[in-house]
């Protein structure tokens, strides 16, 4: 099928080249069934964007965590354990 640059996928909302199923998705007209699948397809995009955004935030509170250490002080010091030598 001929597109030309400034073709766009109904379903995916997204530039034909940039479409990862526009063999099925070139068919799909602006119907209620087409704008169903529309639909779906953001709100899959959109779980996929969130679960991405979750697991980005998991890897860089590990990162985090493991690039600093933390040193707890009292507000006591302990005395200094001297030897008395003769």
């Amino acid at each position: 099928m001929l597109t030309c640059p400034n073709c766009f996928c109904l379903v995916c909302n997204v530039l034909v080249e940039n479409c990862p199923g526009w063999l099925d998705h070139c068919n799909v007209r602006d119907t209620a069934e087409g704008l169903d699948l529309r639909e779906a397809a953001q709100s899959s995009a959109a779980a996929a964007a969130a679960t991405a955004a979750r697991e980005a935030g998991q890897q860089r509170e590990a990162a985090e965590a493991g690039a600093f250490t933390l040193v707890h002080f009292s507000a006591q010091p302990e005395p200094f354990l001297t030897q008395n030598t003769p």
